[in-house]
């Protein structure tokens, strides 16, 4: 049997590796934290968790999320004082926040809107609903990332 050798020297080309997209889930019910980051890691992503608005902060440093899915009643810091801080203290690129909340009123739902959510969902949320929104904006921030024209 004839024996493969590597190719040497430098083919001018470049492999391209691409790492699984963050997603940073903020809910105080470790249950909901739980089948969120089911559901995203059966889709690819890599999730990190956090408790409350405080920690997600600090682990939006750390971690660079590509994707942040933020509950709004919570200890320490809400969904809302969350979005409100992360647009102060961001000096460079924001991931989209999917914001979420038992909530259903209009004021709350525009305030978060005008914090810098990119989508609000009621709770409880269709699972199949945030999958397609998560993946979504996903693809949409990556194609912004790329200069490809938003879509609306």
């Amino acid at each position: 049997m004839d024996r493969v050798e590597p190719v040497s020297g430098n083919l001018g080309i470049e492999p391209l590796y691409y790492a699984p997209k963050c997603i940073l889930i903020i809910d105080d019910d470790p249950l909901a934290r739980s089948i969120l980051r089911l559901l995203f890691e059966t889709d690819g992503y890599l999730c990190k968790e956090a408790e409350n608005g405080a920690l997600g902060l600090a682990m939006l440093e750390q971690h660079q999320p590509d994707l942040v899915v933020t509950d709004h009643n919570m200890p320490i810091l809400t969904g809302i004082e969350f979005l409100q801080r992360l647009g102060k203290k961001s000096r460079g690129q924001v991931p989209a926040v999917i914001f979420v909340s038992g909530d259903s009123s209009r004021e709350l739902k525009t305030l978060a809107l005008q914090s810098g959510a990119r989508a609000v969902l009621e709770k409880p949320y269709d699972i199949d609903e945030i999958r397609t929104l998560a993946n979504w904006l996903l693809r949409s921030e990556q194609a912004i990332a790329f200069g490809a024209p938003s879509v609306n």
